[in-house]
């Protein structure tokens, strides 16, 4: 009887042992896994706070676009005229002088305006002009002269029969479009 007291109590230590050893790796196991996943929660902090970085980014910038889309109803070129002239300093040189006039009936200042004239439907030309507006008053009005000396064989051959663009822009938003056909400037 003793004996298998003595095997009862064996066998039960046995059985505790295995039982104790399965608990401690199912927990180190649980452990392991807690880990992973205290890592992985640290990773999605990381791109959550990337995330809304990036957020506060692109709202700034909505923010920014919406300040300007709200200025381009009151902010528009008025006057786009032509008129040309003639130059002989060696040779004969056409002149072409240009009046756009720019107005901005907001109740804001304005600044950071850019004014650029073109031919239509080129883009790397040496007579574009482009001129920055540092500050346009609200309620004001500025008048912007300037003129393109042309070589009269490239008046006649290339510039003449072209469209004239005066773009005026705040930033990459375009705010107002005039067109200055052939006809229309001497």
């Amino acid at each position: 009887m003793k004996r298998n007291a003595l095997a009862l109590v064996l066998i039960a230590i046995i059985v505790l042992s295995i039982a104790t050893w399965f608990v401690q790796s199912q927990i180190s196991e649980l452990q392991s896994q807690n880990s992973d996943l205290e890592h992985q929660i640290n990773e999605l902090q990381d791109q959550n706070r990337d995330l809304q970085d990036e957020n506060d980014e692109l709202q700034e910038q909505l923010n920014l676009l919406q300040k300007r889309v709200d200025f381009s109803p009151y902010v528009q070129i008025t006057q786009f005229s032509s008129k040309e002239g003639w130059w002989n300093p060696v040779g004969v040189t056409v002149a072409l002088d240009f009046n756009v006039t720019v107005v901005n009936t907001g109740m804001s200042d304005i600044e950071g305006l850019t004014l650029e004239i073109r031919r239509l439907n080129v883009d790397e030309d040496p007579y574009n002009i482009t001129r920055s507006l540092d500050i346009l008053p609200a309620r004001e009005k500025t008048e912007i002269y300037d003129h393109i000396f042309l070589g009269m064989t490239f008046y006649f051959d290339e510039f003449i029969n072209r469209s004239l663009v005066a773009t005026l822009r705040l930033g990459d938003v375009v705010l107002d479009v005039r067109h200055l056909l052939p006809g229309q400037y001497p």
